[in-house]
């Protein structure tokens, strides 16, 4: 498999920034040239919009918007990301020199990368090939056709290779699903979708969260999602009660499948990361690290391996109510791969 760098998306925004720093407007084919290049592209293409980045950054960056930034500062919903791109404002100059010195490591990073994403993959010969895109959007990385990653996990090695990998393990298990994401029925798509993000992201957290959430450098992603994150793993017990809860109903005839879907969404907080960390982090103290990797494509027997490693614990620990592993047990009779 091969990884590349591309920085086209930073470095055009490096040439706009000093241009609106001196308090120069930018064209709107400037802007166009901009959104274009890889990175800005994939996001434009899954969550944001154009007008989204040309208004944010702009009012971050050029000094002859100060009132508005102001005022949009106090009332507007992107008030979050403002103030992360002042931040960034500040500390362009060094972000510039953190990603030239990414581009003279390649090779030794993208070394690493593979090695830590590959740690958590069964063994094989994957040949795919990745990009990642260098763009400021806000304290995260995405995997869309590229894997997006903001300029602030290039200030260190360790960050930078922790979640690139975090995000190259996703691409690579995608690869190894034992079921067709294609094929599931619309009304059970938010309850494969819950089981799906407490594998994935579960099981990929173990390559990142340990160094962003409990380690020493927490300070990469927002303060707040630190928290929430650590509070919401103390809470899995009351996380794990409400799911069985929403099984049990749905056994029971209460609920519709596409409804236990949306209140399962709900229910989880924080997109089932704090949740499968958690049952990953049982899975693997009870020796059961083998299991997990050899059946990392198929998410339905991640909560009944979480059950066997509850079983093999010294502590009292919580677990899932038989009438949950008996509804995940029929969607994966009906899904996965014979």
């Amino acid at each position: 498999m091969k990884i590349e760098i591309d920085t086209s998306s930073f470095d055009f925004l490096i040439e706009l920034y000093s241009e609106m720093k001196k308090g120069q407007e930018i064209t709107a084919e400037k802007w166009g040239e901009l959104l274009n290049t890889m990175g800005y592209q994939a996001l434009l293409n899954e969550e944001f919009s154009e007008n989204f980045f040309k208004r944010n950054l702009e009012l971050a960056f050029n000094p002859t918007k100060s009132e508005e930034l102001r005022n949009a500062l106090e009332v507007t919903t992107e008030s979050r990301y403002l103030r992360y791109y002042i931040e960034v404002r500040e500390k362009m100059a060094d972000y510039q020199n953190h990603v030239k010195t990414l581009q003279k490591n390649w090779a030794r990073l993208e070394d690493a990368i593979i090695t830590r994403a590959q740690s958590l993959l069964p063994y094989k010969e994957f040949d795919e090939e990745i990009t990642v895109s260098i763009a400021v959007f806000d304290r995260d990385a995405r995997a869309y056709e590229a894997i997006i990653l903001d300029p602030i996990f290039t200030t260190q090695m360790e960050s930078f290779v922790s979640i690139v990998a975090h995000e190259v393990h996703h691409i690579l298990r995608h690869g190894l699903l034992k079921y067709d994401k294609d094929k599931v029925e619309d009304e059970e798509k938010d309850i494969v979708w819950v089981l799906e993000q407490m594998q994935a992201e579960g099981i990929a957290d173990h390559i990142d969260k340990g160094y962003f959430i409990y380690g020493k450098e927490q300070d990469f992603f927002h303060k707040q999602y630190v928290t929430m994150f650590k509070q919401y793993v103390s809470e899995v017990p009351k996380i794990m009660k409400d799911l069985d809860e929403i099984f049990l109903k749905l056994s029971q005839g209460v609920y519709q499948k596409e409804v236990a879907g949306k209140e399962l969404r709900n229910k989880i907080p924080l997109s089932c990361h704090p949740l499968g960390y958690y049952m990953a982090n049982i899975i693997i103290k009870n020796s059961l690290l083998d299991d997990m990797i050899r059946d990392i494509g198929n998410p339905f027997s991640f909560v009944k391996l979480y059950n066997k490693a509850v079983l093999a614990d010294r502590k009292e620990m919580p677990s899932f109510a038989l009438e949950t592993i008996e509804q995940i047990d029929k969607l994966e009779q009906k899904y996965v791969k014979k």
